[in-house]
């Protein structure tokens, strides 16, 4: 109590990876994905190699197979790059797409999205965002998903871009609480 679980990375990660690994386990259950539709999982890569991922892998309908998005921190893809890679390769084999979230307009020199193999990469909106219009435009558009979208001005950012995916509240309203 009073502290910051984010403020203490190491802690932070370790906590992430257990909530990762008894949410695999719950959707692993055998009628939880019944009704599903297409999702995306912000995943440790840890998690991905975990022993509940393969549970929830074997429980995944067919008819989901590849409409599932995995999605990942830049700084653990940084932090353990052979196990990016191989974490990649087997998310890849299962038919899931990768997204690479928690990126700055600054970093996005940095990742690829074609040699590193990710489908997908998540930038959040910020204002200052406006003045690096050439820095986005090293990226595919249509690959990137602007993320805090809760403005038009943010929508409209994006779309000068080519932007095509969003996450936010000016794309999903908030539903009225009771």
């Amino acid at each position: 109590p009073g502290s910051a679980p984010e403020s203490e990375p190491w802690l932070f990660r370790r906590l992430t990876r257990t909530f990762d690994r008894r949410m695999l386990a719950l959707l692993a259950a055998p009628q939880e994905l019944r009704d599903a539709g297409p999702f995306s999982l912000d995943l440790n890569i840890a998690s991905i190699l975990a022993p509940e991922f393969l549970r929830f892998d074997a429980a995944l309908p067919a008819e989901l197979r590849g409409q599932v998005v995995i999605d990942l921190l830049a700084a653990d893809v940084m932090s353990d790059l052979p196990a990016f890679l191989f974490a990649r390769d087997f998310a890849h084999g299962r038919g899931y797409r990768l997204l690479l979230r928690g990126l700055t307009a600054e970093l996005l020199e940095v990742f690829p999205l074609p040699r590193i193999g990710l489908a997908l990469l998540q930038l959040p909106w910020s204002p200052e965002l406006a003045h690096l219009d050439p820095v986005l435009k090293l990226q595919d558009a249509k690959h990137t998903v602007l993320s805090r979208a809760d403005t038009e001005t943010a929508l409209a950012w994006g779309d000068a871009q080519g932007i095509t995916l969003y996450r936010g509240r000016a794309v999903v309203p908030a539903r009225p609480r009771p």
